[in-house]
């Protein structure tokens, strides 16, 4: 399973790519550039990480972890600029938090919910989910710059995959009482009192 995911993530991968950077050089659109620098980290941490201490047998972990990685890599340019610098703003914060975390994290990133080590320093002394939380709000920000019902369904269908990746997550690691622990010390997962 896990050789499969990783084939299609460099086809899909590849695919958005070539899309940026098709945009990026006959538009110069700083929204597909941001989205790309931020999908390229998270693909060369993912190259370089580090074995889960146990691999996750639930096919229902797999789907969601898969098409919740995958999903966002359905955005598209819009054939017409919108971009608002305001939007750009958030969009590159949404960024660099999720890189903070991604850098957080170091090499125990993954795709499905696995046990990698609770990780309670860098951006997770804040947020127990830096990395969706910037996610959240780089994509939408992209989203809101390139709005076409293809990237609205494509937004939607990962929102909810995420969140139900979430959920998956904190099951796995709910199993070690240091995750309970960490669970006390901070207690939100990506907005602070809200959620």
């Amino acid at each position: 399973m896990e050789l499969s995911g990783n084939l299609m993530g460099a086809g899909v991968y590849i695919l958005f790519a070539a899309a940026a950077l098709f945009d990026i050089m006959n538009r110069g659109r700083l929204s597909s550039a941001v989205m790309l620098a931020l999908v390229t980290v998270f693909a060369f941490f993912f190259i370089i990480r580090r074995a889960p201490r146990e691999v996750n047998p639930r096919l229902y972990d797999w789907v969601i972890g898969l098409a919740g990685t995958f999903a966002p890599l359905l955005l598209r340019p819009a054939p017409e600029m919108h971009e608002m610098p305001v939007l750009q703003g958030l969009q590159l914060a949404g960024m660099l938090l999720s890189i903070y975390g991604i850098a957080s994290l170091n090499r125990s990133i993954g795709l499905v919910a696995a046990h990698r080590g609770v990780q309670a320093t860098g951006a997770y002394k804040y947020l127990r989910h830096p990395i969706y939380a910037g996610y959240f709000l780089s994509f939408t920000a992209f989203w809101a710059q390139n709005f076409t019902l293809a990237n609205t369904a494509a937004l939607a269908f990962w929102m909810a995959l995420e969140f139900m990746r979430i959920f998956a997550e904190e099951k796995v690691l709910s199993q070690d009482p240091a995750y309970a622990e960490y669970t006390r010390k901070v207690r939100w997962r990506m907005l602070p009192y809200v959620f």
